[in-house]
């Protein structure tokens, strides 16, 4: 179990875990993009290449990168330059669990009905089923370590819930 310590804001029961994992594949692939629209448009007046230039720009910028942050109460995704998505309580969350997932699945946000992802790299996430039956799947390159920052702050709230257990 993670030491408990005291930080300047006040008391936090654990150390905050947060890792952050590069999307070399967006990455690539915006470089790819641009070479490709670059070299297409060069002899062509109908269509100016900067607003497309612009766009994979803000794009590649919002999406290279996802960091993962785990406090005492919430989850926080955060893709790129600062593209916050909605926390994560972690007192909604029935289970938590370490995945795999193929390649096709892709890279980015991927909504679906039963959940979302959020994912930049590789192919190792955190399957987290909330007690409403909502999904989310986190990629990470540290599966364990992220897993064990959500398990640990599970059983630190279930045992404020019922102290006498």
């Amino acid at each position: 179990m993670p030491p408990k310590i005291v930080s300047r804001a006040g008391y936090r029961e654990y150390p905050l875990y947060s890792q952050s994992q590069t999307g070399w594949v967006i990455i690539f692939s915006f470089f790819a993009a641009m070479a490709i629209a670059s070299i297409s448009m060069i002899n062509t007046t109908l269509f100016p290449p900067w607003p497309l230039a612009i766009l994979l720009l803000v794009i590649g910028l919002f999406f290279y990168k996802l960091t993962v942050t785990v406090d005492d109460e919430k989850i926080q995704v955060t893709f790129g330059l600062g593209l916050k998505m909605k926390p994560i309580a972690i007192a909604d969350i029935s289970t938590a669990e370490a995945v795999e997932y193929p390649w096709f699945h892709g890279y980015g946000i991927r909504m679906g009905w039963r959940g979302v992802m959020y994912n930049v790299s590789g192919h190792h996430a955190i399957h987290l089923k909330m007690k409403d039956g909502y999904v989310y799947r986190i990629g990470t390159a540290d599966p364990r370590g992220l897993l064990l920052a959500i398990q640990t702050r599970m059983e630190s709230l279930e045992r404020k819930a019922n102290p006498g257990r």
